[in-house]
């Protein structure tokens, strides 16, 4: 009886023991803004995870029993170690992190002094552009990481969260990233996540009335969501077409934007630079507008950040935002994380109107709830008309029952009427216009809300020298993910699923 208490016991603790989560949000020391995509690395492992934009990340207990320490690091920033015995677990772990401010002049000497000369901000570009090719790895290799895509409103919230763990395989730079056989994806995990909210439109293909781009098209490439997110990374596909108005990296993009030189950044003693860009007006139509930044290092012109933002007539939000990081692992430049996001509109369906109309044939007088408050500034007697059988029925009066209801007193009384719904018959007619609710919005309208699309791959792990595994079942291109084989994977315990603590930040 003894053995069986007991074993429960230990049972029940495991199990409390694997539910449990650090929670750490990572912020700037100075002005406490999150830093987005942190790096966390696991110290004594050749794994990590990346913070999300909101610079939050999650440490599920059963997957790190092993680690005892993660280092926090980001660009522009200094680096700093934790000992994960100082977490808690109850509350959310603040931690911040300082920019990091030093002698340039003190570092710049590690610089070769024929890279030394002062560049342009266009010629750096361009030997950014033209170094791709010898910085990022030629031969193959892999990445396992975490994938989501979602959609979000205005209000924040994630709608629709599909997530799992997959390994890109990678030939190398000198392969076609979307096309070639050679490279290819594993999925290994993934679920929609219930735990946060569905809505069938938000998940439903563009092109209808209901759900659509404005001012723009995705052009169809036979791609599942994977191969979207992959053709808007120009850096890897950089003589290859990509999106608008970066096209080919080695040639449009170039001469479709003009370029500025920002500030110097230390990372890890090297030296890198930020350089700025916008659209030049004369090659992007007039309907639009972009801005962008690159960090790029001056020790061989490797590129470790590119941001591009579209805008249409529409400035408050940007219609396309792309956020790709790469970092230096040995002696090459492998890609860290990609986030991509678009803006689209979903229909409202929540549509402003009556609920129901009774008719009272004693009272004469007909009374309509409608399905929110009103404007009672609108209810007036001539935005009302009702007929029977095509005849008009004459309304004397007006009056305000509360805030959802109202009464229409008749100034005759039809005889064929008997006390009604007019859910219960086709012959009563009611027309009903200018009224509008208490947030003004007329009756009937149907409001065109904006919503965005979020596709986004967070590199765990890197495997320098990595080949395709014929016992694999990659993901078919043409189908959506949900609909590609799982594989096994031994050490899946290994990698986390991170999914989001709070309510995302759109902009900031």
């Amino acid at each position: 009886m003894n053995f069986i208490i007991k074993s429960a016991a230990i049972l029940f603790i495991n199990f409390s023991f694997a539910q449990e989560i650090i929670k750490v949000e990572i912020i700037d020391s100075e002005t406490s803004e999150p830093v987005s995509y942190a790096a966390v690395k696991f110290i004594g492992t050749s794994r990590g995870i990346l913070a999300d934009y909101n610079g939050q990340f999650r440490l599920p207990i059963n997957k790190i029993k092993d680690i005892t320490t993660i280092k926090i690091s980001s660009i522009g920033y200094e680096t700093i170690i934790v000992d994960i015995s100082s977490l808690s677990i109850s509350d959310i772990n603040i931690l911040k992190i300082k920019p990091k401010i030093e002698q340039l002049e003190t570092v710049i000497l590690t610089v070769p002094r024929k890279k030394k000369k002062n560049l342009s901000a266009i010629k750096i570009v361009k030997k950014a552009v033209n170094s791709i090719e010898s910085n990022l790895a030629s031969n193959p290799h892999s990445y396992i990481g975490y994938y989501r895509d979602y959609q979000i409103f205005n209000d924040g919230e994630y709608y629709n969260l599909n997530e799992g763990i997959i390994e890109q395989f990678d030939h190398g730079i000198s392969s076609h990233k979307l096309i070639d056989a050679r490279n290819q994806s594993a999925l290994y995990q993934f679920n929609k996540n219930l735990n946060y909210k569905s809505d069938s439109l938000l998940a439903s293909a563009y092109g209808n009335k209901e759900k659509y781009i404005q001012n723009a098209d995705i052009v169809s490439f036979g791609g599942n969501e994977l191969s979207i997110l992959n053709a808007h990374n120009p850096i890897r596909i950089f003589n290859q077409a990509s999106f608008s108005f970066v096209y080919k990296l080695e040639k449009e993009f170039l001469s479709n934007h003009n370029f500025s030189k920002g500030e110097k950044i230390i990372n890890d003693e090297e030296v890198l630079i930020r350089i700025l860009f916008t659209g030049e007006k004369s090659k992007i139509t007039q309907n639009y507008s972009v801005k962008g930044e690159m960090i790029i290092s001056l020790l061989d012109f490797g590129i470790y950040n590119f941001k591009y933002v579209i805008y249409d007539a529409n400035k408050s939000s940007p219609l396309l935002n792309i956020d790709i990081e790469y970092k230096r692992h040995k002696n090459k430049i492998y890609l860290n994380y990609m986030s991509c996001n678009n803006r689209f509109y979903v229909q409202d369906n929540d549509v402003f109107k009556e609920k129901e109309i009774i008719y009272n044939k004693t009272l004469n007088r007909f009374e309509i709830e409608f399905n929110r408050n009103t404007n009672e500034k609108t209810l007036n007697k001539s935005n009302f008309k009702i007929f029977y059988k095509n005849r008009k029925m004459p309304i004397s009066k007006l009056r305000i029952k509360d805030e959802k209801r109202i009464i229409l007193d008749i100034a005759k009384i039809e005889p064929e009427l008997d006390s009604t719904s007019r859910k219960q018959t086709n012959s009563i007619q009611v027309l009903i216009k200018k009224v509008r609710d208490f947030n003004n919005r007329l009756i009937y309208a149907r409001i065109n809300k904006p919503a965005y699309q979020f596709r986004e791959f967070f590199v765990q792990e890197i495997f320098e020298d990595k080949k395709l595994d014929p016992s694999i079942q990659y993901i078919d291109k043409l189908k959506p993910l949900s609909k590609s084989q799982i594989n096994i994977l031994n050490n899946i315990d290994d990698y986390i699923i991170n999914s989001p603590l709070m309510k995302r930040k759109l902009y900031r």
